[in-house]
């Protein structure tokens, strides 16, 4: 019989890398050789596949020379299962947000340095500002973003605030680092974050945290609507209907109900 043509995309490196990984996991830990008689590969190339992924934080080497994949793995799947399922479980609390407060609400999260809205739903009004989903910009400049690093592990959020490229979207927006450290501090105290204008000149916006199961702060929901109708008086109101909201989802996505702790 003639032999299979592979699709003309295929890689073959990336194909036997892959399958060099998830062996790994499965079975792991292995030593190069061990690896190498499994996959029925060279021992130069397993070697070089595993030295990659251990400078890149996937497998670590014991003093054995034996290779294991680390949480590095885990991290990637739980990642992409909880944006796969958090947009259907937010849907019906982001609708009663809109219907009570009649402004856009917005569902983000973190993307290294940058907050990424990843669901919306539209304020009815005619005077509104909407974010496309997809739309990202620096973290310390918005709601979303502000809340996300405020509860954030105290390591990363030093971290962050070290290397922290500042740039100023408007003439709010705050551009000290001794300010923003600040401002984030208040806002892991009071639960919640305030964006007045820092984002977009004429809008303001309120955000809160929202819990996966292991108690992390990785989405934030938010409500935004321009300054005309954003006074401190609808602040307030949306402030107390937000925050058990956010708890909601929060128990949806399997955080400890009996708690309010953030790590």
């Amino acid at each position: 019989m003639p032999e299979t043509q592979k699709p003309y995309y295929t890689i073959g490196s990336l194909q036997k890398g892959m399958r060099a990984l998830e062996v790994l996991v499965e079975r792991g830990p292995l030593s190069v050789s061990e690896a190498a008689k499994l996959l029925g590969q060279n021992r130069s190339a397993v070697h070089r596949f595993f030295a990659t992924w251990r400078d890149m934080g996937y497998v670590v080497q014991d003093s054995a020379n034996r290779y294991r994949a680390t949480l590095k793995v885990f991290s990637l799947g739980h990642k992409v299962v909880n944006h796969l399922e958090v947009r259907p479980l937010a849907r019906p609390l982001m609708s009663q947000l809109h219907e009570t407060h009649g402004e856009s609400v917005n569902l983000g999260c973190l993307d290294n340095r940058e907050v990424v809205v990843i669901d919306m739903i539209k304020s009815r009004k005619v005077l509104k500002y909407d974010l496309p989903v997809g739309s990202r910009g620096p973290a310390y400049a918005a709601a979303l973003g502000k809340v996300l690093l405020a509860f954030a592990n105290p390591e990363h959020l030093e971290s962050y605030i070290k290397s922290l490229e500042i740039g100023r979207r408007t003439q709010h927006t705050l551009t000290d680092r001794q300010v923003i450290k600040d401002e984030l501090e208040m806002v892991r105290n009071q639960g919640y974050a305030l964006d007045d204008e820092e984002w977009a000149m004429g809008i303001r916006c309120v955000a809160a945290p929202v819990l996966d199961y292991q108690g992390r702060a990785i989405y934030a929901l938010s409500v935004s609507g321009p300054v005309q109708r954003m006074n401190r008086k609808k602040i307030d109101d949306i402030i107390s209907d937000l925050l058990p909201v956010s708890k909601s989802l929060s128990w949806l996505l399997g955080a400890d109900a009996s708690t309010d702790e953030v790590v």
